[in-house]
C-alpha cells in the first residue's frame, strides 16, 4: 500500500501525551475493515502518536518473505527497495517475525553495528523498535518505529507500543478470517456456476472457455485451457479482463510453444498428472525460461507474479492442463487456491470426458447406421425409385430402415421400417431387421409369409425391442 510519505514532524511531546494518543489510535483499530486501512492507521497515525520519524508495517509472505504494507517518512524509493524481502535478511521487521520478540536498538553505533543497512539508508535513525505481531503462536508480521534521537523507551510506553501491536495483529486476523469466509463464499459460487455451465452443454469447448472467463477475475488475472491433441497440446481457450491481453496470450503460444522435455510447467503436468504450485515467479524463473531477449521482454512486460498448473484428469487419462496466473492484482497463490483450482479441473475433465464419450458413441452409431442403409436405390426397369433420409432427435441416429428389392420378373419390394429407440443399440437392430427382411423375401417374398417368418424369428429370439414394418410387393 502506498501511503503519503511525506516526512511529518515527530510530536516529542511528554510521555502521557504519548500515551494517550497511542491509546485513541489503538481504539481506531476496531472498527478499519481492510489491511489498508490498518496500515494507514497504524503507520501514519500511530507514528505521530509515538513520535516517530519513520513507521512501517511488514506482513509475512508464505514462509520465507516479508512483504511492506505500509510506510510512513523514510527516502523516495524505499517503498520499491523494501517492497518484499527474504525474511532471513538481518532487519527490524524480519528479527522481529522470526523471534517472535520485540526488537529495541538504540544509538548510532548499536544500529550500525545490528543493522548496517538501515544504517547506510541515511534515515537519522538513533533508536529503532520492531515489534512482532502475534497472534497466538504465529507471528503474522511486523510493526516498525524509528527515532531521531537515542530514546530511551519507558516501560510503560513500551507496552502500549506492544499492545498497538497485538491490537494491529488481532484486526489483521479478523479481516482475514472475514476475508477468507467470503472466499469461501465466492468458491462455492463459483464451482456451483461452473457446474451448471459444463452440465449445461456437450460442447466441451464452449463451456470450459465459459468457466475460464468465470475464473477472471476473482480467482485469478489469467486463465488458460489447453487440450492433448493427437499428441500436442491445443490452446482451447484465454481469459483475461482485457481483450488485448487474451490475444497476446494467443500469439504468445503460438510463436513460443511450451518445451514438452522442459522439466517444469504445462507438458511435465501432462506427463506426471501432478498439479505444479508456484507461489511467487522470480526474474530468475523467467529468464531461465525465456526462449530468446523478445521473449523474456514480453513475459517481464506481463508482471507475471504467481501460478498454479493443474491437470484435467478423467479415468486416469491426463486430458489437458489448466493455468491460473496471478499478475496485476499483486496477490499470491497458496495450497489452498492450489486445491480449489484442482476441484475445478476435475469437473472440467470430466465434462471433456463425457463430451468424448457422446462423440464417440454418435460416430460409432453413424457409421452403423450407414453401413446398413442403402447408399443408392436399384435401378428397376420401368420403375422411378428416390430416397430421402432425414433423423430427428438430438443424437441423429436411431432405428429406421428403408430399402428397395428387385425381384426380377417386374415386382418390386419396398419396405419401411422402425426399430424402438436410439443411439447403438437401435441402429444395431435395425441392421439385423434389414438382413432378416432381404433373407426372407429371397426365400418368398409374399408379404404374409415375410411377416410370419419375421414374428417366428422374434418369437425363437426373444428381445424388449417393438419393430413396426410397411411391406409392399
Amino acid at each position: 500500500m502506498n501511503i503519503d510519505r511525506r516526512a511529518q514532524r515527530p510530536d516529542t511531546g511528554d510521555l502521557a501525551g504519548r500515551l494517550a494518543r497511542l491509546a485513541r489510535v489503538t481504539t481506531l483499530l476496531a472498527d478499519v475493515d481492510d489491511v489498508g486501512a490498518v496500515a494507514e492507521v497504524v503507520v501514519t497515525q500511530g507514528a505521530a502518536a509515538a513520535g516517530a520519524t519513520v513507521a512501517w508495517l511488514t506482513l509475512r509472505e508464505g514462509e520465507d518473505r516479508c512483504r511492506l504494507v505500509g510506510l510512513q517518512g523514510g527516502r523516495d524509493g524505499d517503498e520499491e527497495r523494501w517492497a518484499t524481502y527474504p525474511l532471513s535478511m538481518r532487519a527490524p521487521g524480519s528479527d522481529a517475525i522470526r523471534t517472535g520478540r520485540r526488537v529495541v536498538v538504540a544509538g548510532e553505533a548499536e544500529i550500525e553495528r545490528c543493522y548496517p543497512e538501515l544504517a547506510a539508508a541515511g534515515l537519522g535513525a538513533l533508536s529503532v523498535v520492531g515489534l512482532p505481531l502475534t497472534v497466538g503462536s504465529r507471528t503474522t508480521g511486523a510493526l516498525g518505529l524509528t527515532f531521531g534521537d537515542a530514546r530511551s523507551l519507558e516501560s510503560t510506553e513500551l507496552e502500549l507500543l506492544e499492545i498497538l501491536a497485538d491490537t494491529c495483529a488481532q484486526a489483521l486476523q479478523r479481516i482475514a478470517a472475514q476475508q477468507a469466509a467470503a472466499d469461501r463464499g465466492a468458491r462455492l459460487a463459483f464451482l456451483a456456476d461452473a457446474s451448471n455451465e459444463l452440465a449445461s452443454s456437450l460442447d466441451h469447448e464452449t463451456t470450459l472457455s465459459n468457466v475460464a472467463r468465470l475464473a477472471v477475475p476473482t480467482f485469478a488475472d489469467w486463465c488458460a485451457i489447453d487440450v492433448v491433441d493427437d499428441g500436442r497440446l491445443r490452446r482451447l481457450a484465454v481469459a483475461h479482463v482485457d481483450p488485448a491481453k487474451v490475444q497476446l496470450a494467443h500469439d504468445l503460444a503460438a510463436r513460443y510453444p511450451p518445451d514438452p522435455d522442459a522439466p517444469g510447467g504445462v507438458w511435465d503436468v501432462v506427463r506426471t498428472g501432478r498439479s505444479q504450485l508456484i507461489p511467487q515467479l522470480t526474474d530468475a524463473m523467467l529468464v531461465a525460461g525465456a526462449i530468446d531477449e523478445q521473449h523474456l521482454r514480453i513475459v517481464r512486460d506481463l508482471h507475471l507474479r504467481s501460478v498454479v498448473i493443474v491437470p484435467l484428469v478423467a479415468r486416469e487419462r491426463v486430458l489437458g492442463v489448466m493455468t491460473w496466473v496471478l499478475a496485476e492484482s499483486e496477490r499470491l497463490f497458496t495450497v489452498a487456491d492450489l486445491a480449489f483450482a484442482e476441484d475445478v479441473a476435475k469437473r472440467g475433465a470430466v465434462a471433456i470426458d463425457n463430451a468424448e464419450l457422446h462423440s464417440q458413441t454418435l460416430a460409432m452409431a453413424v457409421q452403423l447406421q450407414h453401413a446398413v442403409l442403402p447408399e443408392a436405390l436399384p435401378d428397376v426397369p420401368g420403375w422411378e425409385l428416390a430416397g430421402h433420409y432425414s433423423p430427428a432427435g438430438r443424437t441423429e441416429v436411431g432405428g429406421d430402415l428403408y430399402d428397395a428389392v428387385p425381384l426380377g420378373d417386374g415386382r418390386l419390394v419396398l419396405f419401411v421400417g422402425d426399430v424402438m429407440g436410439r443411439g447403438v443399440a437401435a441402429a444395431a437392430a435395425m441392421a439385423q431387421m434389414r438382413a432378416a427382411v432381404r433373407a426372407y423375401t429371397a426365400i418368398d417374398p409374399t408379404p404374409r409369409t415375410v411377416v410370419a417368418n419375421l414374428d417366428r424369428m422374434y418369437a425363437q429370439y426373444p428381445t424388449d425391442q417393438l419393430v413396426t414394418l410397411v411391406y409392399l410387393v
